[in-house]
Formats: C-alpha cells, structure tokens, sequence
C-alpha cells in the first residue's frame, strides 16, 4: 500500500459550485464540485467534498480551508469543526463564511 501524499486542500463553497484547489510538495491542482446546499448543514457536505478529493488522489490533507456559502454561527461551535476535521481526514481546519474569503 502506497502512503498518501501530505496536502493543504482549499474550497471555496458556493451554491452553485465548490472550488477546490490541492497543494502538494510537487504540484498544484484545481477541481470544480457541485455547490453546498444552504438547506442542509453545510460543514458535514465540506467534509464529504475533502474526503472525496483526498480519495480519489490518494491524499493525507494535513491542512484544509473552507469558505462556505450559507456558514452559520450554530456550525462553527468547536465540536462542529473537529467533526469536519475527522469526516475529512484532515490534521487542521479552517473555516469562515465564503464573504470573508471571496
């Protein structure tokens, strides 16, 4: 079994379409996912977007970021943000409301 390759993952959240973009010691790559829905929590739908890219590159995410579309006050309590952590498999998370970061 081959190791992960460490990365810091980056999504911006919007409605209409997640932004993701992947650093590595060796490259630097963007891909496009569908947008959170404001309707539902928005942090368990991050941690299954970071999870998908970190499977499907065969990624170990040391560090994730996140402006979400649609963040409210009640998920970002600290509980809330160590469940995204581990739902994606991340060592550290940040997150913000995407108009704090766009």
């Amino acid at each position: 079994m081959n190791a992960r390759i460490p990365a810091v993952v980056a999504i911006d959240a919007g409605q209409t379409g997640m932004k993701v973009r992947v650093r590595t010691d060796a490259s630097v790559g963007e891909a496009l996912l569908p947008g959170v829905r404001t309707d539902q929590p928005v942090l368990p739908q991050i941690g299954l977007a970071a999870r998908q890219i970190a499977d499907e590159f065969d990624l170990d995410i040391r560090h994730l970021a996140a402006g979400v579309s649609g963040l409210t006050d009640g998920e970002t309590t600290p509980a809330a943000v160590a469940a995204l952590v581990r739902s994606a498999g991340a060592a550290h998370a940040v997150v913000a409301h995407d108009a704090t970061t766009s």
